[in-house]
């Protein structure tokens, strides 16, 4: 028998910012006809800091991953909300 598990996030309540909260703010970057999302949990699953997170969010979108350091950035913030197959199951 073959177990699956899934996840996922709710994308909700997207708004333009200036600062985010890391660990609570998922970003998104949209710059030069690239585009890169990084969820919320991301920086504390993988025990980032908030300038790992937005050097992983630069690679992600295809650019330097310091790119963010030397340009205003074209940034959305978002909060998710995760749940787990077994939570929709049970309810």
């Amino acid at each position: 028998m073959v177990h699956t598990s899934a996840g996922g996030s709710l994308l909700c309540d997207l708004r333009v910012r200036f600062f985010f909260n890391h660990g609570k703010h998922g970003l998104i970057l949209e710059e030069r006809g690239r585009r890169g999302l990084l969820l919320p949990q991301v920086p504390v699953e993988h025990k980032m800091d908030r300038d790992q997170f937005l050097d992983a969010l630069c690679q992600k979108a295809g650019l330097n991953v310091d790119y963010w350091r030397t340009k205003q950035l074209n940034l959305r913030a978002f909060t998710a909300t995760v749940f787990s197959e077994e939570e929709i199951l049970s309810k």
